[in-house]
């Protein structure tokens, strides 16, 4: 989530292309209507922290539903490998449909938000990036 937005270019249709710098070292470019740049560019930003308080939120959520699975599967159980190996498959299941779904949802938010603006990716070779 710690990036930064900017236009770095203008097209000739009436178009600008809007930088996604992260600090984690990739970049991302959108072409977008030039009357348009200034709302995508906020509102990728927004799209991006309710991402991030999404996946926070539903890893923490699969997390205590794993434990009080595994808790209400075993409570009766002595074998403590046994109890373990259901709380780690109850986790590992729990976990990656929620990692599915909130993988699902992310694009989906994030095509809408193209469609809205319409906006699109631009895909450049890191070596010949338009100067």
């Amino acid at each position: 989530m710690n990036f930064t937005t900017q236009i770095t270019r203008t097209f000739n249709d009436n178009t600008v292309q809007v930088e996604i710098k992260s600090k984690k070292g990739d970049n991302r470019y959108y072409k977008v209507p030039a009357d348009k740049a200034d709302s995508f560019q906020k509102e990728y930003i927004k799209n991006s922290k309710k991402t991030y308080n999404r996946s926070l939120f539903a890893n923490f959520a699969s997390a205590v539903g794993a434990v009080a699975i595994a808790v209400m599967a075993t409570g009766n159980m002595a074998s403590k490998f046994w109890r373990g190996a259901i709380s780690l498959a109850s986790g590992l299941v729990i976990g990656t449909f929620v990692s599915v779904t909130g993988h699902k949802s992310a694009i989906k938010s994030h095509k809408e938000m193209l469609e809205k603006y319409n906006a699109s990716e631009l895909h450049y070779d890191n070596k010949k990036l338009p100067i």
